[in-house]
């Protein structure tokens, strides 16, 4: 099991899933529980990102029932500690990543989400996100302002990661890989203009 290699690294995390889709949510939740149990038998302090269905986008969290049926998930001792929901919330018009182009910030979707964490106590973590770099594409300020909502909100969103940087191909359309010109390494400016917090 992953969590074996990994118990003596406590800054890991583990995400169950990437983009969970056409699953029964409750069927979904009693899998996720049984993941918790097997990992918390391992590394019991680890932070265990929990996705929700339909893509793991947060604009339907709630709706589908995700933010019920997880908020049912506990660690083995009955704590819900380091289990944070994984959520994923693109700014293109289809809401899943695939145009470079931005049409919303995304706080319309996410002020309902960080009131209903704080009602319930609860965290969450924007795995994925992003637009495109292209003059034009309206996606700086767009995703500027979504990071500064989750930054002024970052009692209940505890952090995010930018998609897609790394060994991607950099004419990949939403690639955030940084470029090496000697020295330092140099940011995509939308990264550079949006993804860093104090």
């Amino acid at each position: 099991m992953i969590a074996s290699y990994y118990v003596n690294e406590p800054r890991v995390i583990f995400g169950l899933m990437n983009e969970p889709y056409k699953l029964d949510i409750l069927t979904w939740a009693q899998t996720l529980q049984n993941v918790v149990n097997g990992i918390r038998a391992i590394a019991p302090r680890h932070v265990i990102l929990l996705p929700g269905i339909e893509w793991a986008h947060a604009d339907t969290f709630i709706s589908s029932g995700s933010a019920a049926a997880l908020d049912a998930i506990i660690n083995p001792d009955g704590s819900k500690t380091n289990l944070i929901f994984d959520v994923h919330q693109w700014l293109d018009k289809a809401n899943n990543g695939t145009d470079p182009n931005c049409i919303t910030d995304n706080i319309p979707v996410f002020e309902p989400l960080a009131q209903w964490l704080r009602c319930h106590n609860r965290t969450a973590f924007l795995s994925a996100t992003g637009g495109g770099n292209e003059d034009g594409t309206n996606c700086n300020p767009l995703l500027c302002q979504q990071m500064q909502f989750l930054l002024a909100n970052s009692d209940v969103f505890v952090g995010y990661t930018g998609w897609a940087a790394g060994s991607y191909d950099t004419s990949y359309i939403l690639d955030e890989t940084p470029t090496w010109l000697g020295y330092p390494w140099v940011d995509t400016p939308l990264v550079a203009s949006c993804l860093y917090w104090p």
